[in-house]
C-alpha cells in the first residue's frame, strides 16, 4: 500500500509541476557528505600521503616496510560470548605490509579516512593464556600456542583534526574475511566441565570469536602500518 502511495505521488508531482520537480527531490536525497570529500593523493601514491600526513601533524615521514615478523609483547582481548579473556604473549606478526584501498579527508567532519587491506596476515604465539571467568569466583586459566590466519583483513582508520591529526584519538574498524583459528590442544585439556563448555562453543562459534579478538588488535595493526610506511607519530599502541 505504502509503495503505491509513493507511486501515485511521484506520478502527480510530475503532472502538476513537471520533470522540474522531481529533480529538485532527487538533489534532496543525495547525501551532501559526499560534496565535501576531497582526495588530496592517489591511493597507490605513498609519498604524496606522507607529505600530506607531515603537513597536517607532527609527524615524521617514513618509507618503511613493516617488519616482517614484527614483534609483540602482549595482546589482551575479550571474548564475551563465552566469558572469556584471550591473552597471547610473545607475538610474532606477518604480513603488515598492506596495501592502501581508500585515502580521502572530509572538511566538514574535519576527518582524515585511511584504509588499508592486509592479505595473508598471521599472527603466533607460543604462550596464548585463557583465561575463563566464573561468576562469584576466580578465573580459570590454560596455556598452550595459538595463531590466526587471515586471508584479507581490511581495516579503516578514521583520524579527527585536519590542522593536527591526532594518531592516538583514531577510531579503527576491521572488516573480516576467510580466517583461521588454531589453538593448541592443552588449552581443552583441562577437565573442568565449564572449561569444556566453554572451550566448544567457542570453537563452534570460531567466527564470532576471531571478529571479538580483531577488535582489539585493529588498533595494532594499522598504526604500526602508518607509523612504519606512511609517518611517525612517536605513539605507543601495545
Amino acid at each position: 500500500m505504502l509503495a503505491f502511495k509513493l507511486f501515485l505521488y511521484f506520478n502527480i508531482l510530475l503532472l502538476c509541476y513537471g520533470q522540474d520537480a522531481l529533480n529538485k527531490l532527487n538533489e534532496i536525497g543525495t547525501d551532501p557528505t559526499d560534496e565535501h570529500i576531497e582526495r588530496p593523493c592517489e591511493i597507490f601514491d605513498k609519498f604524496c600521503i606522507r607529505k600530506f600526513f607531515a603537513q597536517h601533524s607532527k609527524c615524521k615521514p617514513v618509507d618503511g616496510p613493516v617488519p616482517d615478523p614484527l614483534y609483540r609483547d602482549k595482546s589482551t582481548s575479550y571474548v564475551p560470548h563465552v566469558n572469556i579473556t584471550f591473552i597471547p604473549n610473545s607475538i610474532n606478526i606477518r604480513g603488515l605490509n598492506g596495501r592502501i584501498e581508500e585515502f580521502y579527508i572530509n572538511r566538514v567532519t574535519d576527518k582524515l579516512v585511511l584504509a588499508v587491506e592486509f592479505t595473508n596476515l598471521n599472527a603466533t604465539s607460543d604462550y596464548v593464556y585463557l583465561r575463563l571467568h566464573r561468576r562469584a569466583q576466580e578465573p580459570i586459566v590454560v596455556r598452550d600456542y595459538g595463531s590466526i590466519q587471515y586471508d584479507s583483513l581490511s581495516m579503516t582508520i578514521i583520524i579527527p583534526n585536519l590542522k593536527n591529526l591526532q594518531l592516538e584519538k583514531s577510531e579503527v574498524f576491521a572488516f573480516v574475511s576467510n580466517f583461521k583459528l588454531v589453538l593448541g590442544p592443552n588449552l581443552a585439556a583441562n577437565g573442568d566441565p565449564e572449561v569444556q563448555r566453554a572451550m566448544a562453543e567457542m570453537m563452534a562459534n570460531y567466527q564470532i570469536t576471531v571478529r571479538e579478538i580483531v577488535l582489539n588488535d585493529s588498533p595494532f595493526y594499522v598504526a604500526s602500518y602508518i607509523q612504519y610506511n606512511i609517518c611517525d607519530f612517536g605513539v605507543y599502541i601495545p
